[in-house]
């Protein structure tokens, strides 16, 4: 599993064992039916939340334990269908501006011009950035799976500008002593720019990714394009941007208009 994975799932696991303060080996399964309802109930934790608290729950018992109980098998979050936050093509670029750290600044930019994950840019490695084709080259990203995806040629003149003052070895993203850049130092930076921005957005950095996908279809690209960049398993996830594009919301406009036109 990713890492990122494997620390939600042990969150979930430290969660469990520090409502009950004993070891979840010695729970009973009553015990796991009462702790969800506890969680839905009582404490109404998001179904994002709870579908994270599930999964590492079930691996524990189901592949740690080998105890693949019934209750188990019926435990299921209740999806959530929030749209994304998005920036526009303006806001994208005073946010990343405004990034102090020149390394974290440069995550960003990848995030934002190649639509990747946070994940996907910190594990990126010089040798990924492939100038001759024009191309980044993701490596078991989620899924496990490899994609190439269009390196613009501002994002190529920004990491030679980058690379000149870094030197970086193996890895691409690093720190001044050529550490690898970890995930908390790029949302730091990320934080205290959104702040100085004046951006009135709930912003993270997937929000990077959300607004290359928004921006990408705005531009008119086939939306199955999109979804190979993205490395989105299902259509479906990706034509949520269709929901978010100016195109699409300004002919709802229009039509909206027109039918209101003789009231």
């Amino acid at each position: 599993l990713a890492p990122g994975t494997q620390k939600v799932y042990l969150n979930a696991v430290e969660h469990l064992a520090g409502h009950y303060r004993r070891s979840p080996d010695q729970l009973s399964e009553q015990q796991l039916r009462d702790y969800f309802t506890y969680l839905v109930e009582e404490k109404r934790v998001p179904s994002s939340t709870l579908r994270t608290e599930i999964f590492g729950v079930k691996f524990l018992f189901d592949k740690t334990l080998g105890r693949p109980w019934p209750t188990l098998k019926f435990l299921r979050a209740r999806p959530s269908y929030k749209l994304p936050v998005v920036l526009d093509r303006e806001e994208a670029q005073r946010l990343i501006a405004l990034i102090r750290c020149p390394a974290v600044r440069m995550g960003a930019t990848m995030m934002y011009s190649c639509g990747l994950r946070i994940s996907e840019a910190l594990s990126l490695e010089v040798a990924d950035i492939d100038s001759a084709r024009m191309v980044v080259i993701v490596r078991a990203g989620k899924g496990n799976k490899d994609r190439h995806i269009p390196l613009p040629e501002r994002t190529l003149e920004l990491l030679r500008d980058y690379w000149r003052a870094y030197r970086p070895p193996t890895r691409l993203l690093v720190t001044k002593d050529s550490r690898p850049l970890a995930d908390h130092r790029v949302r730091y930076f990320l934080k205290k720019a959104v702040k100085q921005s004046g951006i009135a957005k709930r912003i993270s950095c997937h929000t990077l990714r959300h607004s290359y996908a928004t921006n990408l279809m705005e531009s008119g690209l086939d939306v199955r394009v999109i979804q190979g960049l993205l490395g989105h398993r299902s259509l479906k996830t990706t034509t949520l941007y269709l929901h978010m594009t100016q195109s699409v919301m300004q002919s709802v406009q229009d039509a909206v208009n027109d039918l209101t036109a003789d009231l």
